[in-house]
């Protein structure tokens, strides 16, 4: 779509056919099944039309009764969306400032990141899209109360805070990104319902909202009224939307896979309600049987008539291989590691690299998606810095002020071994003390570390020297 065609549409006013032009047009339309196979109550093994229960018939072809089949649901794409989230993590901010101007503006970033719980908004968006394909950051501003202390604290004029919310197909949100041919995004469009009382009734409403750089529109209606607009002008001039997609979820490749392990596991389950209690086989005729609880128990039967269990001994082996290598293979080609109890209780004691090598592949994987998530980080903080620069003019020369998200992948830590290396680094003079308390996993705030070091330092040569005077005396 182009600028052009864009306004035309807008312009022209017909709410539907937006919605309809913006739906065609962007990268997702239906993610319904996607949902059902991430959440296990929409599996294929828990529908009747797929996994049918048996039906029982009588010589007349007549059904008599019905066995219900077991349906056992495993939340494998739950456990590759979430571990592949964790082995990501949430990027911390890198930064070198100049100027106080640019210490400012740094500040400000940050307090806007805390205050809206970025950590967990950012991994909320993670496992959305990870799971459903997409997911955005919706950023806006809101007035602060008159006399408000909110800014107390900070250089930063102004009567608005920033704040943020995570929308996705999960949440009840349908969004529809539109993009130019070159990919730079044109417009965003969101459209939800929500539930409101009027005159003591509750009514749906429905609500579509249209994001472009020059203005925000908002449609709504109830029922069959028409549709009622609300425009207003983007003061901060670029779309509020941090956009995050991937072409294929994290459990696509190996969906297959999954519904054959579920599939063998309910026949598993069906096969152990039929042979987990004892049947007995029986030949000629038995006459007698001891009574339940009874002791020294005896049967009595007809000569030439014996009886023996009809047992189901064990899982054959075949069955056991074939889900033996789904489970491995449904790990191996979703880079999703096994992080269990019974995995790493015999592995002892890992050295730094030996974790690194162990986790080798969740790390790639999360490399990979540091592509998506990485620049829409960045998006994030060049959008934060640009809104607090129109919101108070005087930041606009610190703007240039580069923030770079950096990720550091969920690993294990051997602390033993790390500070270990600290200190001989520091011992063999090759790192400095500044440096090494900035390596100590033992530390937080290097900073405040390094100022208690000093005092401590400072206090031990005062101490050092009055002793002296009093052994002098």
């Amino acid at each position: 779509m182009t600028k052009e065609q864009l306004k035309s549409l807008i312009e022209a006013g017909d709410v539907n056919k937006i919605k309809d032009t913006f739906e065609t047009v962007s990268l997702v339309n239906d993610i319904s099944n996607l949902l059902d196979m991430y959440n296990i109550k929409g599996h294929d093994v828990m529908k009747p039309t797929k996994r049918k229960d048996k039906a029982i018939k009588n010589d007349k072809g007549e059904i008599t009764d019905t066995v219900f089949v077991s349906r056992i649901p495993l939340p494998v794409q739950k456990n590759i969306v979430t571990l592949g989230a964790a082995f990501l993590g949430v990027p911390k901010l890198k930064s070198t400032v100049n100027d106080e101007i640019q210490k400012n503006l740094l500040s400000i970033v940050d307090k806007v990141l805390d205050d809206n719980k970025f950590e967990y908004k950012f991994r909320t968006c993670v496992k959305s899209t990870k799971s459903e394909k997409q997911s955005a950051l919706l950023l806006y501003t809101e007035a602060l109360e008159q006399n408000s202390e909110y800014w107390n604290g900070y250089s930063f004029n102004s009567k608005f805070r920033i704040r943020m919310k995570v929308i996705s197909k999960s949440l009840g949100d349908d969004l529809y990104p539109v993009f130019d041919n070159s990919g730079d995004m044109l417009a965003f469009g969101r459209y939800y319902t929500y539930k409101e009382l009027i005159n003591r009734t509750e009514k749906t409403i429905q609500r579509f909202e249209l994001y472009t750089a020059d203005n925000i529109i908002f449609y709504s209606k109830e029922g069959r009224s028409a549709w009622e607009k609300n425009s207003y002008v983007n003061q901060i001039k670029k779309i509020p939307v941090i956009y995050f997609y991937q072409p294929l979820t994290d459990f696509e490749d190996v969906q297959l896979l999954i519904d054959r392990l579920e599939k063998k596991v309910s026949n598993h389950a069906d096969t152990n309600d039929y042979y987990d209690s004892p049947i007995v086989k029986a030949r000629g005729e038995v006459v007698g049987f001891s009574e339940k609880g009874e002791t020294g128990k005896v049967l009595k039967m007809t000569e030439g008539a014996d009886v023996e269990y009809l047992t189901y001994d064990s899982l054959p082996e075949s069955m056991k291989m074939e889900m033996d290598n789904l489970l491995k293979f449904i790990g191996k080609f979703s880079h999703t590691p096994e992080i269990t109890f019974e995995s790493m209780k015999g592995m002892g004691d890992f050295s730094g690299i030996a974790l690194k090598m162990l986790f080798m592949d969740a790390h790639l994987k999360a490399y990979d998606s540091e592509e998506i998530f990485g620049e829409g980080s960045q998006r994030l903080l060049n959008y934060i810095k640009h809104a607090i620069s129109v919101l108070d003019p005087k930041y606009k020369p610190a703007v240039k002020l580069q923030i770079r998200p950096e990720f550091n992948y969920f690993l294990p830590k051997n602390t033993t071994e790390e500070l270990g290396n600290v200190v001989s680094a520091y011992g063999a003079g090759i790192i400095s003390l500044e440096t090494a308390i900035k390596l100590n996993p033992l530390v937080e705030d290097a900073v405040s570390e390094m100022e208690l070091i000093k005092k401590e330092a400072d206090a031990k040569k005062v101490k050092a020297i009055k002793t002296n005077d009093a052994i002098e005396q």
